[in-house]
């Protein structure tokens, strides 16, 4: 699978998805903005409390990561707290 990331900044990076396992609930996928080049691993697990959690490792070059991190971070936050709201 491939596409573009669209923020409100121009312009997209090109993305494509690498690996997909179901079975394990991860995914990578890497993005590509000119010459950077950044890849992403996510991962859902189970919680003891039956919900579950997420993890994202990211890489790539130190300045992209600084940067991007505290983004993907506040990103996962709202998917996870989206998903709180809408169950209550």
């Amino acid at each position: 699978m491939t596409g573009e990331v669209r923020s409100f900044l121009p312009p997209a990076a090109g993305f494509v998805v690498t690996a997909v396992d179901e079975l394990a609930r991860t995914w990578s996928w890497r993005v590509t903005l000119g010459p950077l080049h950044l890849t992403l691993d996510h991962g859902v697990e189970p919680c003891l409390d039956g919900g579950t959690s997420t993890w994202l490792r990211l890489r790539g070059p130190l300045p992209v990561l600084l940067a991007y991190a505290p983004l993907a971070r506040a990103a996962l936050r709202r998917l996870v707290h989206a998903d709180q709201a809408r169950r209550t």
